[in-house]
């Protein structure tokens, strides 16, 4: 019972960080934002470590396992934490939350069936479709249909000449149509959520096996620092104006308290979640987040809510 509880209070933390971040995307780019909300993070744990009696355990852990540790950091929170802010700021909370925690936990729980042996139900097939209409639900829609251009005399079929002219600008109309795709907006956000997913989903099962060695709370421990201290410089560097100075004491204080309710507290309690309740059942029940998360846009956001959402 103590996984499921953490899972769905862990979604909670995860809606919430969700909006707070996206309310100051506008202000910082996703790179410095995320950089930011892991170093906040970082703070909780540098006083809770020595209170908790565990900085003698962290010199024990084996090397691969600590590799496995700082590689998961690395995936998920540099990697899938960055394009994930990115498509908040491309297409919102109530599209871009949803996309990436329904992806997430059906891509987990696919290979957690799999490879890891985790129970396969006929319920979770039911759900595994249901998600997957959610998904298509979310998909950018092409408006029109596609209409011959009227402009251009018809080639004869019998013509070799005329059929390969014909060939080559069917396949430059269709590079062009690829590259507007592309560059849309809505397209690009879908794609980071997706990225995002695909990151986080990689990161959860490798944790599935580590965590069988290592505690939950020791574990954030050394992934939240990681990722702090591989952010900041790279913010840095990438940000060259990035300081308290442009971003805002308030702005930089949201984006703090983020990175403490949903970085800190929510991946301890979705540790706490894969640890007790399995990789499977965590990662779906931690997709309950889009619920939370759709209320809270649209009551601090007024992000637009549509019937197809």
């Amino acid at each position: 019972m103590l996984g499921e509880i953490s899972a769905l209070a862990g979604a909670l933390t995860w809606a919430v960080n969700s909006v707070l971040v996206k309310s100051q995307s506008a202000r910082m780019s996703a790179l410095s934002l995320n950089a930011v909300q892991y170093l906040a993070a970082t703070l909780p744990f540098l006083f809770l470590l020595p209170l908790s009696g565990k900085m003698a355990t962290i010199g024990h852990i084996p090397p691969l396992l600590m590799a496995g540790l700082i590689g998961t950091a690395m995936i998920s929170m540099v990697g899938g934490d960055t394009v994930y802010v990115r498509s908040l700021r491309l297409i919102g909370v109530s599209k871009a939350f949803p996309i990436a925690m329904c992806s997430y936990p059906l891509i987990s729980s696919f290979v957690a069936v799999a490879f890891l042996g985790e129970p396969f139900t006929w319920f979770f097939a039911i759900g595994a479709v249901l998600v997957l209409g959610g998904l298509y639900s979310f998909s950018p829609r092409r408006r029109g249909s596609r209409r011959l251009d009227s402009t251009q005399p018809a080639l004869p079929a019998n013509d070799a000449t005329s059929l390969l002219v014909g060939t080559e600008k069917e396949a430059s109309g269709m590079g062009a149509r690829i590259r507007a795709a592309l560059a849309n907006t809505q397209t690009q956000g879908v794609m980071c959520s997706l990225l995002a997913a695909i990151c986080w989903a990689t990161a959860v099962l490798t944790l599935k096996l580590i965590l069988g060695e290592v505690d939950a709370f020791t574990a954030t421990a050394i992934r939240v620092p990681v990722a702090a201290l591989v952010l900041l410089p790279l913010a840095f560097w990438r940000d060259r104006k990035f300081s308290i100075g442009t971003c805002g004491l308030r702005a930089l204080a949201v984006v703090g308290l983020a990175g403490i309710v949903g970085v800190a507290l929510g991946t301890v309690l979705f540790m706490l979640a894969i640890q007790n309740a399995g990789a499977a059942r965590a990662t779906i029940l931690f997709a309950t987040s889009p619920i939370f998360a759709l209320v809270l846009s649209l009551l601090f956001l007024k992000e637009a809510i549509t019937w197809r959402l």
